[in-house]
């Protein structure tokens, strides 16, 4: 009995950490997706702010609901007191979740390359604390990609 007592919290944070390694990898491969079309959109529109734009659409379905600041109350508070049908619910859900990714989404420009950095927030208990990145209550891992368009 004593060595299950000992053994299993370490499997368990074991366990925790393969899950949000695989959750990390599919961050990397969302940003990366985030950071093509952040360039393609600059080198189409040359204008950052749509680019960011298009960057945080790509990142929403790796994004949270909560942004956790003043807005995320002010929605949260208007919403309580109005009657919301059931099929609204996925389009609050994808508009909060966009403006969690238009508030951790930074992208910069420099010639023909354009780099994504997104504050990926960690789900997973206990793995946060060890890898990333602490913000207030949250934890994240800042991830970061670059994609090169040329335009001819």
């Amino acid at each position: 009995m004593i060595e299950f007592v000992i053994v299993m919290p370490v499997l368990i944070l074991f366990a925790m950490a393969i899950m949000q390694l695989a959750l990390i990898a599919t961050a990397n491969i969302m940003t990366n997706y985030a950071a093509f079309s952040a360039a393609r959109s600059y080198s189409v529109h040359k204008d950052k702010d749509t680019a960011k734009r298009a960057a945080s659409i790509a990142l929403i379905p790796i994004s949270h609901q909560s942004s956790g600041g003043v807005l995320d109350l002010a929605i949260s508070a208007i919403l309580e007191n109005i009657p919301i049908p059931e099929w609204a619910n996925d389009l609050i859900a994808t508009g909060r979740r966009y403006l969690y990714a238009q508030n951790n989404t930074d992208i910069s420009h420099l010639g023909s390359k354009t780099t994504v950095r997104y504050n990926f927030q960690l789900d997973m208990p206990m793995v946060g604390r060890i890898i990333g990145v602490r913000d207030g209550d949250r934890y994240y891992l800042p991830v970061t990609q670059s994609c090169n368009i040329n335009v001819e």
